[in-house]
């Protein structure tokens, strides 16, 4: 239901079945309601994979968003919308039978409070058999002619126009999105402008608003769905205070001081205060599940190492106190987002530990992330070209030119890529056919290591999707959170599996059993291994940049190794020899200020860690280290202006500390590598010390 002056619009989307058959994209759909000052827009599609990115682009430009559902029952076709919320979650219901293809009658009649049916007027046959399902039902009409025949059967009416592209000299590259899809020639006589948006009635747009003026859809992001662990388990908060006062005891062989201790105490506060305690019971069971099943796990990685609850009940094995990692930088109480926990797993055993998170909660409360391939840069290249049958070696060496990170529109400002097209006019109309379906989403796949846990059935909160038998959330990761829904990593590391098998190997050997946590940070075989660059292999130190770096940086312990990973990033890089110079002595180390000696000793007075970046605003601003995250945050969001506006703050807090005025602005400039950029690249001080099956 599109025109040109409608407040209201109905734009046919795609999805599984419907991907590669609309032009229209999202950020240009909004550009043009927002140009025509349209105040309405209806999505269309046979599932509502896209219903968030368009519910959210809609509302974040004050457009009213409409959604619906196209469903065929038997050989006929209607088209069902959300009134409200619970409309829409009905229509989540309906989208998993049209998934399981149980669409019927009484099927629908289960799940039709809140739902408007629109009869397309060639479909008029069903209406008998679903007036006494919906209790608002329009017939949808096309033209005139339909238009009169349907106010002799209904006195609801609506304009329905379903909308695939916004010019006609447009409509011609919808046949060539469909041979890419099915790989057949496509008769262009059947793309009409009746895919178009066209000029219409003012009875015709009177239809539209009398429509709309019946939906009101607001999806809400104030609820959590996150599982109790474990229904025997009463209070959870209690059992995750057992557990980690239990699980620090045993790893410091009783000696737990007064740090530990007060450190402990303190997450568990917060951990309970954001409401996340079940969050860490189900990582700690699925972790115990794996090591419990002769699966290695991985140490741990990312800001969840700087957790001493995540290293006292197993879930990492690294020490954050000994390697000064802070909890704020994964768990922050002044930032209420959920936590992120990331878990490597041997990469032919991951599905186990997956399988074993869906027979415990539920097989439809747990599923795979979805995600969609597009047509970048190189791929909408290479399916044109063969739609249009141009010479391969033509495609491969255009292929060969394009940076396939950066825009058709921008690679054709490479003078070689501009050169090689305008050259050739068969080149030339490959890509200008591209330009036009570059973005669009190809097909569906599955995220790499994301999965979804929740409380309660994934459709009463997302779309889900059956993709050849596998569970999917029918929306991206980006909504996940803001829905209320618990996102985890379960990472395939293929390294651990090398690992796993090494370890196997020597025990049928030498019937010698390793432990991998009893091997000695300081072991110097292990340490000239990397002093030698006999890194081959191994993640992190292979490539040839790296190996050139420890060529000169002749690594001595276990920390240098991991400044040299930190260090080996843009940004921090530009300190690399300076680094070097110092650790050998040839360059004196020198401190912004003596007061920072104890955070910059172990990296020769160089800032390299986001951690050191929080130590100093703490130390000579004051700040707490929450309020010192959300700093980081800004900086390598590259907020400009947040950064300049917190150098007044910083250096007014530094002053009342004792610092002078030209020593702080210094410190925050860090020798003209300012806050900002050198935070806009730097990693979060990792460690990867040990393997240990304790649980």
């Amino acid at each position: 239901m599109v025109c040109k002056h409608f407040e209201h619009c109905f734009e046919h989307f795609a999805k599984k079945s419907s991907l590669l058959k609309s032009l229209i994209k999202i950020p240009e759909l909004i550009d043009y309601l927002s140009k025509h000052s349209i105040t309405a827009c209806g999505l269309l599609d046979d599932n509502l994979f896209g219903s968030m990115n368009f519910y959210n682009s809609c509302v974040s430009n004050n457009i009213k968003p409409i959604i619906g559902l196209k469903v065929k029952v038997n050989d006929y076709y209607i088209y069902l919308y959300a009134k409200n919320y619970d409309g829409y979650v009905n229509l989540l219901k309906i989208n998993t039978l049209v998934q399981k293809d149980e669409v019927n009658y009484v099927t629908l009649s289960t799940y039709s409070k809140d739902i408007i049916c629109v009869v397309p007027y060639k479909y008029k046959d069903i209406l008998s058999n679903i007036d006494n399902i919906y209790e608002d039902i329009f017939i949808g009409y096309v033209d005139d002619f339909e238009k009169k025949n349907s106010l002799l059967l209904k006195r609801k009416v609506v304009y329905v126009c379903e909308v695939s592209s916004y010019v006609f000299k447009d409509v011609k590259y919808l046949s060539i999105l469909r041979e890419i899809d099915i790989g057949e020639k496509i008769d262009l006589e059947q793309y009409s402008d009746s895919y178009l948006i066209k000029e219409v009635s003012e009875y015709d747009i009177n239809t539209t608003i009398e429509f709309s003026n019946l939906i009101d859809l607001t999806i809400s992001n104030d609820k959590r769905y996150i599982p109790h662990y474990d229904s025997d388990i009463k209070d959870s908060y209690g059992y995750l205070c057992g557990l980690c006062k239990k699980g620090l005891e045993k790893r410091l062989n009783g000696n737990v001081s007064k740090e530990y201790s007060d450190r402990l105490v303190y997450e568990l506060e917060v951990i309970k205060n954001m409401g996340f305690v079940d969050y860490f019971l189900i990582v700690y069971d699925y972790v115990k599940f794996a090591k419990m099943n002769n699966i290695l796990v991985g140490p741990g990685r990312g800001s969840a190492a700087g957790s001493l609850v995540s290293y006292a009940i197993g879930i990492t094995n690294v020490d954050p106190i000994e390697y000064d990692l802070l909890f704020e930088r994964f768990l922050n109480p002044d930032r209420i987002t959920m936590p992120d926990i990331d878990i490597d797993f041997e990469y032919t055993k991951r599905d186990q530990v997956i399988n074993y998170v869906k027979d415990r909660y539920g097989h439809d409360k747990v599923a795979n992330i979805i995600t969609f391939g597009t047509l970048g840069a190189r791929q909408v290249i290479r399916d044109v070209g063969k739609c249009l049958g141009v010479d391969s070696y033509l495609i491969d060496r255009l292929s060969n030119l394009l940076d396939p990170k950066a825009s058709l529109k921008d690679n054709y400002k490479n003078k070689f890529v501009k050169e090689f097209v305008d050259s050739n006019n068969d080149v030339k109309k490959v890509y200008q056919v591209s330009f036009k379906l570059e973005g669009l989403k190809r097909h569906i796949s599955t995220h790499a290591a994301g999965v979804v846990i929740s409380s309660v059935c994934l459709d009463d909160v997302i779309p889900i999707c059956n993709n050849a038998g596998e569970l999917l959330t029918g929306v991206t990761m980006e909504y996940l959170e803001d829905l209320g829904l618990l996102k985890m990593d379960f990472l395939a590391l293929r390294n651990l599996t090398i690992i796993q098998n090494v370890l196997e190997l020597i025990e049928e050997e030498t019937g010698k059993k390793i432990n991998l946590s009893e091997i000695p940070l300081d072991d110097k075989e292990t340490i000239n291994v990397f002093k030698s660059v006999d890194t081959e292999g191994i993640f992190q130190y292979e490539s040839s940049g790296m190996k050139n770096f420890l060529s000169k940086l002749k690594p001595d312990n276990f920390s240098e190794l991991v400044a040299a990973v930190a260090l080996f990033r843009p940004g921090p890089m530009q300190n690399i020899d300076t680094f070097i110079a110092r650790k050998n002595g040839k360059e004196k180390v020198i401190y912004p200020d003596e007061s920072l000696r104890e955070i910059l000793e172990d990296t020769y007075g160089i800032m390299i860690y986001q951690e050191q970046i929080m130590q100093v605003l703490v130390k000579m601003g004051g700040y707490s280290f929450a309020e010192a995250d959300n700093i980081r945050r800004a900086m390598s969001k590259k907020k400009v202006n947040v950064m300049e506006r917190e150098r007044e703050v910083f250096v007014s807090k530094a002053i009342e500390k004792g610092y002078d005025k030209e020593k702080s602005n210094q410190v925050y400039d860090l020798d003209d590598l300012s806050f900002e950029t050198f935070a806009s690249y730097n990693i979060n001080k990792k460690f990867h010390p040990k393997e240990s099956n304790f649980v």
